[in-house]
Order: structure tokens, then C-alpha cells, then sequence
């Protein structure tokens, strides 16, 4: 019976791959002059076989969650999100980062959807008042839906959280003399996003994607028995 293999690099290298130069399938390292492979797109598996066909030093950029794992025991992506946002109910507070971006590609591709509003609890709000709804999901990279994911409505003190299937629900107050409004979202182990909504599209319902945090390292990559 073999045993399972798992990938490591022992050594980090402290240097920055963004100011390395570009080769083809990787960059040029200038401190040590060694071709920098960049492994990233890579499986578990790929990564393996290819290091076990190699009798030289493989110098390589890998992501985190590539480091360590085991190839027979590999995440089950279904009940991923739902293990995060147990973390994320005790870790989150109120403020979901400074540090965010525009959902540009989102804008640019038009995925506004103006939408009838059923009967729900804010009927009994004045109906200029319940037309100004924004209906969504905040989902990842695949498609999950993310729960517990506190959504805030910037310049005001409106805050929702997501259910289990990813959803949410905003009304945009009338005292908002936006022509557009924009929210904020953040969630343990994902980029905090800022997306941006048009007053006068409302109704809306869309689905709105945050990107997994990625962490790099590079150095010299081996493989090890497992134990």
C-alpha cells in the first residue's frame, strides 16, 4: 500500500513575484537565477507527479491551501461555506473592512434585473418606500452561496446578514437622494467587496461574488510521506 504524499516548501523565499521577470510558465528569480515555476493553476496531483519525475531543485509559486494536503482527503466544497460562516458568526463584527474594491466586471456586464416586489412584510410601508428594495446573493468564485455574510448599505447605519442559502433583502431608505447606492460585504477568508447599485433600476435582484483570499508562497517545492 503506498503511502499518500503531501506538498510542502520547508524554506520560504522572501522574494516578490511581482518583481520577478516574466518567463514562459513562470519568472526569473534575479537574487538566486533560478526559473520560478508558477504552480498555482495546478492540482494537488499535478504538483506531485510532476516533482516525482524531477531529479532537480523545483522552485515554485504555490498557493497556501496547496502546502500540506492530503490528496486522498480532499475539501468537500458543499459544507465549506457553512463550516466558515459558523467561524465567522463568533469572529464578525459590524464592520466589514476598509479596504474594498468595485465589482466593475459586474457593472460592466449589466447584471441588473428589475423584478416585481410579492407580498412580504413591507407592504405595509409606503409604496414608494417598497419599491426601493434590493434582493440578492452573495455567492463565491463557484457558485456556493455564502451565509452570515453581513451586507451594509454605505452612509447609513443598515446592516442585513444572509441566510443559509446565501440570500438577502435591503431597502434603500427615500430620504437617500442617491442616484447610486453602494454596499459593502466581507466574510472570513474572502476579499472584502464593495458593489454598486443604481437608484433608478430599483426593484433589483442580483447576484453579487466575493473572491477567496489568496496567499502565496514561494520557494523550493518537495513532496513528503504523509504519516
Amino acid at each position: 500500500m503506498s503511502k499518500k504524499k503531501r506538498i510542502t516548501i520547508p524554506s520560504p523565499c522572501n522574494q516578490q513575484w511581482e518583481f520577478m521577470t516574466e518567463l514562459e510558465k513562470g519568472k526569473l528569480c534575479s537574487v538566486c537565477d533560478y526559473k520560478v515555476l508558477d504552480l498555482t493553476n495546478c492540482s494537488e496531483e499535478e504538483i506531485v507527479k510532476y516533482l516525482e519525475n524531477k531529479s532537480t531543485k523545483v522552485c515554485g509559486r504555490v498557493r497556501v491551501e496547496q502546502l500540506n494536503t492530503n490528496r486522498s482527503n480532499r475539501r468537500i466544497t458543499s459544507f465549506y461555506p457553512i463550516i466558515q460562516s459558523v467561524i465567522a458568526s463568533f469572529l464578525m463584527t459590524g464592520n466589514v473592512g476598509a479596504a474594498m474594491k468595485p465589482d466593475r466586471a459586474a457593472l460592466q456586464q449589466g447584471m441588473f434585473t428589475v423584478v416585481k416586489v410579492g407580498k412580504n412584510h413591507l407592504d405595509e410601508r409606503k409604496p414608494q418606500d417598497s419599491l426601493r428594495i434590493i434582493r440578492g446573493r452573495i455567492l463565491d468564485e463557484s457558485g456556493e452561496p455564502l451565509p452570515f455574510v453581513k451586507v451594509e448599505l454605505v452612509g447609513t447605519d443598515i446592516v442585513v446578514q444572509t441566510t443559509f442559502e446565501g440570500e438577502f433583502e435591503m431597502e434603500v431608505p427615500e430620504m437617500l437622494k442617491m442616484k447610486i447606492v453602494v454596499l459593502k460585504a466581507g466574510f472570513l477568508g474572502y476579499e472584502s467587496a464593495e458593489f454598486r447599485v443604481k437608484v433608478k433600476d430599483l426593484p433589483v435582484k442580483r447576484d453579487f461574488y466575493l473572491t477567496e483570499t489568496k496567499a502565496f508562497i514561494i520557494g523550493e517545492v518537495l513532496i513528503i510521506e504523509a504519516e
